[in-house]
C-alpha cells in the first residue's frame, strides 16, 4: 500500500471520518479461460461517526481517501458558493430597501 492521507472532516455535519475494513467473498480475478476466481478480499470505505455520510468501497485505502476528500472539498466548495450567492443577494436586497426608504422621504 502507498502512504495514506488524512481524511477530511465530513463536508456535511464536519464529524471526524473514519475508515471502515470488510472482508467479502467475490470475484478477484479472471483466468485466462474466462473462468472467474473466486476469493475473499479486503474492502475499505469511509465514513462520517456522526451522521453515517460514506464513500464507496474500493479495494485500495488510498483511493477510498482520495475519494471521500475530492467529496468533501467538492462539498465545501458547494457551500461556500452558496454562502456567497446569499450574500450577494442579501446586499443587494438591503440596496433596494435603502431606495425604496429615500423615496419615501
Amino acid at each position: 500500500m502507498g502512504k495514506f492521507k488524512e481524511l477530511k472532516p465530513c463536508p456535511f455535519c464536519g464529524g471526524q471520518a473514519v475508515i471502515i475494513s470488510a472482508t467479502r467473498r467475490d470475484v478477484y480475478d479472471m483466468l485466462q479461460d474466462g473462468k472467474f476466481k473466486m476469493g475473499y478480499i479486503e474492502m475499505f470505505m469511509a465514513r462520517c461517526s456522526i451522521c453515517g455520510a460514506s464513500s464507496d468501497y474500493s479495494r485500495s485505502l488510498e483511493k477510498v481517501a482520495a475519494l471521500w476528500n475530492a467529496r468533501a472539498s467538492r462539498v465545501i466548495e458547494e457551500k461556500a458558493n452558496i454562502a456567497r450567492r446569499i450574500r450577494e443577494e442579501m446586499a443587494d436586497i438591503l440596496m433596494r430597501l435603502d431606495e425604496i426608504a429615500r423615496c419615501e422621504e
